[in-house]
């Protein structure tokens, strides 16, 4: 049996903590720029995913079907560990938990939403889609279902199509 000021049982007991804040939170990612080329290598399955375009404007809560929600940007920082005491600050810690990165990824310019203590599948509201870009190596039959998808669901958003000019990403609108 460990004695209560033994560092190694507090160290287990935060650790327990974490995992079960984790376990019960949700975090979608999100980035203010759809045009970075390296974005669409590492996300986009090299071009040929989609880009989902939200309005970023929106209150949380009005995203969700339900739950809480909070939206957050990414600190880009290299600092290894935690910097709050969990046990003054757990709000800002779970917080720094969640939403930092390595500035190696400062290009994403990355947003989060997070929902905690939720354990269920969360859908996004209709209204909050806005647009939807086609990556510039989306198989054309890809294409085809995605409009027939979006036309059957009388979605009213903008499509586009990414398309590779030298050293740059262009954007055409694809008519519905």
């Amino acid at each position: 049996m460990r004695r209560l000021d033994d560092p190694k049982r507090w160290k287990d007991v935060f650790d327990h903590v974490i995992d079960q804040k984790i376990a019960k939170s949700k975090v979608t990612c999100f980035s203010k720029t759809y045009s970075n080329t390296l974005m669409w290598s590492h996300y986009a399955d090299h071009h040929k995913g989609f880009c989902l375009e939200f309005n970023g404007s929106m209150e949380p809560q009005a995203i969700l079907d339900r739950g809480i929600a909070t939206i957050l940007c990414v600190n880009y920082d290299d600092t290894e560990l935690i910097t709050v005491n969990y046990n003054e600050a757990k709000d800002r810690g779970v917080v720094e938990l969640f939403t930092r990165k390595s500035p190696d990824w400062r290009y994403e310019e990355e947003v989060r939403v997070i929902i905690m203590d939720d354990n269920g599948l969360q859908k996004f509201n209709k209204q909050f889609l806005t647009g939807i870009i086609v990556g510039c190596r989306t198989p054309d039959s890809d294409v085809e279902k995605m409009l027939k998808t979006i036309k059957e669901g009388h979605y009213s958003i903008k499509v586009q199509r990414a398309v590779k000019k030298k050293f740059k990403l262009d954007f055409e609108t694809i008519s519905l």
